[in-house]
């Protein structure tokens, strides 16, 4: 009879498993309710977080969205070869861009808001209101008490980053 802490069934109990699986499941809606805007959730991120820092540096924008530097620069220039991002000198740093979204880029997401918002709502369907609200109020418990502990934690942007 095998160990029960070797079967599949201990995995699959576990929070890191469920996770895992519940953001393959939440990435794989989203791009269904994104299909039409050609958006990952990565893209949509960091838009959002543009959206609400103009003038946003690189450095401070992988910090926001808690994605590694290497990652984010990929990501920004893909969407800036597809014309949704613009980048313009800082003057108070020459050796930094300052990201903005282009108008298309401000269209796009204001369509995209919508069908991020339905797939939202459609992975947490199967979960009453207030289930939904605890769901995410316990995530959120987690994700504080670990920010310390990933290699790209989770940071506000420098009050300096968006300024004019």
């Amino acid at each position: 009879m095998p160990n029960e802490e070797n079967t599949l069934e201990a995995i699959y109990r576990r929070a890191g498993f469920r996770i895992r699986r519940c953001h393959q499941i939440a990435v794989s809606i989203f791009l269904d309710e994104c299909k039409e805007f050609e958006l990952t959730t990565t893209q949509f991120g960091l838009m959002m977080a543009i959206h609400q820092t103009p003038g946003i540096d690189q450095i401070n924008l992988s910090r926001v969205i808690g994605l590694d530097r290497s990652t984010t620069a990929t990501v920004v220039d893909r969407m800036f070869r597809r014309g949704l991002l613009r980048r313009d000198p800082n003057p108070e740093d020459r050796r930094k861009n300052r990201i903005s979204l282009t108008d298309e880029g401000e269209r796009i997401l204001g369509k995209a808001r919508a069908a991020a918002d339905r797939a939202h709502d459609r992975l947490l369907a199967p979960l009453a209101a207030d289930e939904r609200d605890q769901l995410l109020d316990l995530l959120q418990r987690i994700l504080d008490a670990n920010n310390v502990n990933t290699r790209v934690p989770l940071g506000l942007p420098d009050r300096q980053a968006g300024k004019e």
